[in-house]
């Protein structure tokens, strides 16, 4: 398995992932657990994916990620993490490599202002049906072309 570059573990009924469960899979290139029950991630469980460039995580129940919890992907350009619980979102100012992030149907109040500080690649950010109120000015000083952006809450 140590040669794998793509797992798929959608549609299942995994409520966690923890530390070691991706330990040997040191070349993978793509990680899909999307369709789940996940509520927690352990803070370490991405720690040696050094290779991983896309992750989705989206349509699970996760309300929180740890401040770590993508600090090894190096290398990730993609990550969903659309349709979860989430109410707040780490900064990912060490993601230099990211160019798509989707964190669309959440339910978020607030972005951190170092969400994405020493990324100049992005070239996607979609944060449409969160609960968001405000946007932090300095990250689209950052150079981010605000046609990237998305935002959308209706007003019932």
């Amino acid at each position: 398995m140590n040669r794998l570059w793509n797992l798929y573990l959608n549609n299942n009924r995994f409520t966690t992932l923890s530390k070691g469960w991706f330990r040997n899979l040191i070349l993978l290139r793509e990680l899909y657990v999307q369709w789940n029950e996940l509520t927690t991630l352990s803070g370490v469980v991405f720690e040696n994916l050094f290779r991983l460039e896309s992750l989705y995580i989206h349509n699970n129940h996760l309300q929180d990620l740890s401040d770590q919890i993508f600090d090894s992907l190096v290398n990730l350009r993609k990550l969903t993490l659309d349709s979860n619980d989430l109410r707040r979102i780490p900064s990912m100012s060490r993601l230099t490599e990211l160019r798509y992030l989707s964190a669309r149907n959440n339910k978020l109040t607030d972005v951190p202002n170092n969400l994405l500080e020493n990324n100049t690649l992005l070239y996607r950010l979609n944060f449409d049906f969160n609960l968001l109120s405000n946007w932090p000015r300095e990250f689209l000083v950052q150079g981010v072309p605000e046609n990237t952006l998305h935002f959308y809450h209706p007003q019932f």
